[in-house]
């Protein structure tokens, strides 16, 4: 198992047992000092099996090391993604509804020229 027991495992249990997930999570909160002292038990221990070539162990320490390089770069990609983002709006300008909001969206400033609109219609009608 080994990395099963750091990435999916955790999930599939916190999904099969939602009563105990949200207890355990209540308890670490309560008693912060318990759960910060087994967090460091468990860490030397499983520091311990991995340099006597625990096989699992091994494998807990990849899977860790994979989930926390995943959600690093997920939150990275997003991060990245959303800085070309901006909000529009646009009002009714006439009429009974006028000042009221029309639409409401987000467009990202960052598509490449080639690709906007405008130009492309151009570029095909050329």
């Amino acid at each position: 198992m080994g990395v099963a027991d750091t990435t999916i495992a955790p999930v599939v249990n916190a999904v099969e047992h939602p009563v105990d997930t949200v207890e355990g999570l209540a308890n670490a909160v309560e008693h912060p000092v318990a759960t910060a002292g087994a967090i460091v038990n468990g860490a030397v221990d499983t520091a311990k099996a991995v340099a006597n070539g625990d096989p699992r162990a091994i494998g807990q320490v990849a899977g860790t090391v994979i989930a926390t390089a995943a959600g690093v770069k997920g939150a990275q990609a997003a991060s990245e993604e959303a800085q070309g983002l901006r909000a529009v709006a646009n009002e009714v300008r006439s009429g009974p509804r006028a000042g009221e909001l029309q639409h409401v969206g987000i467009v990202n400033s960052r598509v490449p020229e080639t690709m906007r609109v405008p130009q492309l219609i151009r570029a095909l009608c050329e």
